[in-house]
């Protein structure tokens, strides 16, 4: 191969920076680890660039025959029976990153595939099933349990995953090398508390191998954080200290005000691999045994391609992610990579990957006093009044809409019925003014037989607070709903009754009973120091947050296909729901719509406390009724 450039495209591709070679490499599937020099690189992109163009030609002209079979394999809602070769050669001609968004938006794993004729063939199953089916599922998963991993069920085996299939990692503890020849370069971790010795011997053996790693954390135990190596940053985030100023530059609270009960209560997971994506995984456990083994947990997890020379410079998803993380005033630049030249800061990193396809919207809390008088919106892009514009931004208003809106969380604040009424007010999908709460919220909360028969008996209530005076308020008993209901069985093998609820969950039930007319995963409790609060001052009104939090919330018009009349709905995923027919429908109805399948742990319309039956204390001791270990209490 001669050395020069042979013309403008290689000229292009000269100026390009190593890193950026690499990456559209691996997006043609081509290896890269072979190369020596620049110039071998260069030779191999302009080759790779021809093959592309190339293959897009012949595509372009094996569907050129019929424009109608084009338009029905790019709509997989439409009925065609025509093959599946015009849509092969389509799908061939797509970029692997984009094949592979595509299957993760269907629910499909990614990370086996070796070649990119599988991913083709996999791509091509996953419509036709699809367009079979009607059903999509969204990018929620339910972290596996010890129970979980006991059944063979195919919802359970294909909707619950454990923490390492979730980061892309080998279930088991056997290796670091991901599947399909792909490393994971970096990872940012975020999240209230950790356990060393269940981070470092559990979860991630390997993470000395990764080249770089920051974990933000409110609360660390189990000895030695990075334990020698240099390349894993520990980074201490704390609302309550002093803030950090010249005269205390290392205090772990980076902004301007003390929040002595504010706390760091986001779960987070971003990991670059070397395949050129960014994963993304919020959700809800913290890095203990106990909470990724045993709890009922979920999480949102999607991968992003890098941005190519027709990307957006930016979409909504990118801009909250990086204004969360710039709250951390974390700055330091690292190089995020082995092939990376520059070191830059998490932001910027952040900045390069293309989120335009993202299936979800950030919903963040900050710590923080946001002003709603100002025309900047900041007070609009927090806590519960996010999540309101969320819904007003992808629902539509319907004045006949006044179904409950349901409440799942592990811990509650102290409420009044004056804010409960604000914020049902302000989640109401149909824009109703709350009135009655026992016709607008449903709380869903463990009861104390649900802790007492859970597979940790009492002492799993030790992650679910709820002091006395918080739940035996009156506004609130009309409102709670059972976790489990009795008898302690179930016909959902997704449904979790017998492990302890530490998922948070909202949605608003849909006019048919049968569906949601939106759906939010967060680790949001339902407090006014997590969600936020309106307060008024002498400078007017503001919103008061205490909390970092993270959650993501999705509707069904995100799901809706432009060119398609079929319309979208949100439901939970049974083992009727992924066929034509559904729970509780007709086949005619379900197949008027495509289901957007969301992995509930519990049931959708869920059961009203008895009129003898009270919430979960872990204050509480519960005299002459023990666990099957023997304990009253959470204390014993």
């Amino acid at each position: 191969m001669s050395s020069k450039p042979k013309n403008n495209a290689d000229v292009s591709v000269l100026s390009m920076r190593v890193h950026d070679m690499k990456q559209e490499l691996l997006s043609y599937g081509k290896p890269v680890d072979h190369f020596l020099e620049k110039q071998e690189l260069v030779n191999a992109l302009v080759e790779a660039r021809q093959e592309h163009k190339q293959k897009r030609e012949l595509a372009t002209v094996s569907s050129s025959a019929s424009s109608t079979k084009r338009q029905r394999c790019n709509n997989p809602y439409l009925k065609s029976s025509s093959s599946s070769s015009s849509c092969t050669a389509e799908i061939s001609s797509m970029k692997i990153p984009a094949i592979k968004q595509e299957l993760l938006s269907y629910g499909k794993s990614v990370d086996q595939f070796l070649e990119k004729r599988e991913m083709v063939e996999a791509l091509v199953a996953a419509r036709q099933e699809q367009k079979a089916t009607g059903f999509v599922a969204a990018s929620f998963k339910l972290l596996k349990t010890d129970l979980d991993r006991q059944s063979n069920d195919p919802l359970v085996q294909e909707h619950c995953l454990s923490m390492r299939q979730m980061l892309g990692l080998n279930p088991s503890t056997a290796g670091f090398q991901m599947a399909g020849n792909c490393r994971m370069e970096w990872l940012v971790i975020s999240n209230f508390m950790v356990d060393g010795d269940f981070l470092w011997t559990t979860l991630l053996p390997e993470l000395a191998s990764i080249p770089t790693c920051v974990i933000f954390y409110e609360q660390y135990f189990g000895g030695v954080m990075n334990r020698g190596n240099k390349n894993v940053a520990f980074v201490e985030i704390s609302p309550k200290e002093e803030p950090r100023s010249s005269s205390n530059p290392h205090s772990a609270n980076p902004l301007r005000y003390r929040f002595h009960y504010g706390c760091h209560h986001s779960k987070m997971f971003l990991v670059g691999r070397s395949n050129g994506t960014l994963r993304v995984i919020i959700h809800t456990a913290n890095l203990l045994q106990g909470d990724n083994e045993v709890k009922a947990q979920g999480a949102f997890i999607q991968d992003f391609p890098l941005k190519t020379a027709g990307s957006p410079n930016s979409s909504q998803f990118e801009d909250d992610l990086v204004d969360y993380m710039t709250t951390y005033g974390y700055a330091n630049r690292k190089k995020w990579g082995r092939q990376q030249e520059c070191a830059t800061t998490l932001c910027d990193e952040l900045k390069r990957y293309d989120f335009i396809g993202a299936k979800g919207v950030l919903i963040a809390s900050t710590p923080g006093y946001y002003d709603l008088g100002t025309s900047t919106a900041g007070a609009h892009n927090r806590g519960y009044l996010k999540l309101s514009r969320a819904i007003r931004e992808n629902c539509p208003a319907s004045s006949s809409s006044s179904q409950p809106i349901v409440c799942q969380f592990s811990s509650i604040g102290a409420l009044s019925e004056r804010y409960l009424k604000e914020f049902a007010t302000k989640l109401n999908a149909g824009r109703q003014t709350c009135d009655s709460l026992e016709k607008s919220l449903r709380i869903v909360f463990p009861t104390p037989e649900c802790i007492r028969n859970s597979v940790e008996g009492y002492s799993g209530g030790g992650t679910v607070p709820s002091k006395k005076t918080n739940v035996n308020k009156a506004v609130l008993q009309p409102l709670w709903h059972k976790w489990a209901s009795s008898p302690m069985t179930t016909m959902n093998p997704l449904h979790k009754p017998r492990s302890v609820p530490h998922i948070k969950t909202f949605y608003q039930l849909g006019e048919d009973n049968e569906s949601m007319q939106w759906f939010c995963l967060s680790s949001h409790n339902l407090s006014k120091a997590a969600w936020g609060e309106i307060r008024q001052n002498s400078r007017g009104q503001h919103l008061y947050v205490m909390h970092w939090e993270l959650g993501v919330f999705v509707a069904p018009s995100m799901f809706q296909e432009e060119e398609s009349a079929r319309p979208a709905k949100l439901v939970p995923i049974t083992t009727t729901s992924t066929s034509v027919g559904g729970e509780g429908s007709t086949v005619a109805a379900a197949a008027s719509a495509t289901k957007i399948g969301i992995p509930l742990p519990y049931p959708l319309i869920p059961t009203k406390y008895g009129p003898s039956e009270k919430p979960f204390s872990w204050e509480e001791t519960y005299a002459g009724a023990p666990d099957r270990f023997g304990r009253f209490g959470v204390m014993g």
